[in-house]
Parts: C-alpha cells; sequence; structure tokens
C-alpha cells in the first residue's frame, strides 16, 4: 500500500453543490480582477456570490484573471507534501492557459526537496463543470481504492472521453477573449446567429457551428449529445450555465425528451474563472462520449 493521495484541481473547474468537499477534492483558488476589487475564487464562492458577480458584468464590469503561480503552487503543494501526501493535480486546459507548464515545473522542482513524495500533474485539456466532473470522477476512483498510479494513468488514458460543448448568448464576450474576430462578432450578434462549440482534443475552445437563436443552439447541443454518448452506460450528464438557468432546464428538458441512457441530468453553475471570458447567458454540456 502507497502513501495516501489528495486529487487537487483549480477554481476553473466548477463542481455541484457541496461536491468538492463532500469528496475530499483539494482546489486552488485563481485571482479574478474586476476592476476595483480584485478577490480569489475558491470552490465555494466565499469571496463574491455568483449573482453579484454576473451582476457586475452586465452592468458594465470588464474582469479580468490571472493563472497561477510558480509560488502559489509550491505555497499550496508543500504542506501535502509534508502531510505525507502524494498529489494527483488535474489542471486548467493547457489550451487555454499556461497554468499546466508552470504547475509542471514546480513539481519538478519539489521532488528534489521530497524524494519520496509523488506529483503527477495531468492536463484535463477541459474547463468549469467538464473539468469538475472529471476531476470528481478522479476522486471517486481514489475512493474505490484506485493508487496514485493507477489513478493517473486513468485520467491520461480517459480525459479524451469527457466531451465539453457550449454556446453563449453575446459572442462579444468571446471577441473581447480573442475567440472570435470583431467583425464575425458583430455580425453575428446582429443576425441573432449563436455559436455552439466544443472542447477540441488539444484543450482549444473552437466553434464548430452557427445557428440562428437561442432555442436552436440548445437543440444542436442535445442533438450532439445523441450521436455521440458513449454507448451502453448509464451514466451522469452535467449541464452548467452563467447566470440563465431557465436556458439549463430548457436544455435539460430537450435531453430528457429523448429517452436516452442517462441516470442523471443535473444543473450547475460556470464560476467565475470560465465565466469572465463566456459571458452571462453560457450553456454547457458534458457526458462521456465515444469520443470528443
Amino acid at each position: 500500500m502507497g502513501r495516501p493521495y489528495k486529487v487537487v484541481t483549480d477554481a476553473a473547474a466548477d463542481f455541484l453543490p457541496g461536491e468538492a468537499d463532500r469528496l475530499g477534492i483539494e482546489v486552488i483558488p485563481m485571482e479574478v480582477n474586476m476592476g476595483d476589487h480584485v478577490f480569489m475564487q475558491y470552490a465555494d464562492y466565499r469571496n463574491m456570490e455568483l449573482k453579484d458577480f454576473y451582476l457586475q458584468i452586465r452592468e458594465g464590469a470588464m474582469p479580468k484573471t490571472s493563472q497561477i503561480s510558480p509560488q502559489q503552487y509550491s505555497d499550496f503543494f508543500t504542506p501535502l507534501l509534508d502531510g505525507g501526501y502524494d498529489i494527483l493535480y488535474l489542471v486548467f486546459s493547457g489550451g487555454m492557459s499556461g497554468t499546466c507548464n508552470s504547475a509542471r515545473i514546480v513539481a519538478e522542482e519539489l521532488k528534489e526537496k521530497y524524494p519520496a513524495g509523488k506529483i503527477y500533474v495531468t492536463d484535463s485539456l477541459g474547463a468549469t463543470g467538464g473539468q469538475g466532473f472529471f476531476v470528481s470522477q478522479a476522486a471517486k476512483n481514489r475512493e474505490a481504492g484506485m493508487t496514485v498510479e493507477e489513478n493517473a494513468k486513468w485520467c491520461g488514458d480517459n480525459r479524451l472521453k469527457f466531451a465539453y460543448y457550449w454556446t453563449v448568448d453575446d459572442l462579444m464576450f468571446l471577441k473581447r477573449g480573442g475567440r472570435v474576430r470583431a467583425a464575425s462578432a458583430y455580425f453575428g450578434t446582429a443576425l441573432n446567429l449563436k455559436p455552439v462549440g466544443h472542447i477540441d482534443d488539444e484543450g482549444y475552445l473552437p466553434a464548430m457551428y452557427r445557428v440562428r437563436g437561442r432555442k436552436a443552439s440548445l437543440r444542436k447541443m442535445a442533438e450532439i449529445l445523441k450521436n455521440t454518448l458513449e454507448d451502453g452506460k448509464d451514466q451522469e450528464v452535467r449541464i452548467f450555465h452563467s447566470d440563465c438557468p431557465e436556458d439549463a432546464e430548457l436544455l435539460k428538458k430537450e435531453l430528457s425528451g429523448m429517452m436516452l441512457p442517462v441516470k442523471d441530468i443535473l444543473i450547475g453553475e460556470v464560476g467565475p474563472i470560465v465565466g469572465a471570458h463566456l459571458g452571462p447567458g453560457a450553456v454547457t454540456l458534458f457526458f462521456r462520449a465515444k469520443h470528443r
């Protein structure tokens, strides 16, 4: 029997209420700059409620996020290693942030100081509720008795089976983050075109389709799930939204009407780290798929 270990992620992962605590998941906080107010996002939103966060954006705030610094990583990992724990860290997509590289550098440095300790850093190739879904499964693997080595291998082997799909209400937030060109954003907004995109195998965020109207974008995501859902699995589906619960319920209703082999369809909320870039009105969909 090896040393005990902690399953760790960062605040780009979003969970169902109380899930991280219930599964013993450690979450590294991340910084959000609201202009006149800078705060650290924790899994329990202790420093800013989500309603307040999205209200401020709707009133004109333009939040910015910062990646985790090497010093933050060192400060977070060191007490765990001092406590006799190994670490399995499932990190925010390297296709969207440089955080993963920083974590790997710090992990190598700490191995010199703690030769008996093990730190596994795995790029989740995901974000928000899908990253949380992936991390929660790793925590359940630990509860089921997987060693840290077995769990790290499982994460590497299975991360591309977690599918991520998204749509946004306002293309201008993606434009500001450099995800779409300015002309495309203005053109799409004028014509009521809604993008439907995914997170690809490299962890990037391409738009795959453009459809006219909100309901059509939700139906398109439901159609994609129906066509790519992993075979033979009585599985869980997660819908996370950024301050648009009615649209999340519409998507849930669409999926429920398809009579899919799905055990649960659960709804959660997109936190500030990803919500700063998607803006209010985003709906995201996560499930185990044949492929991304």
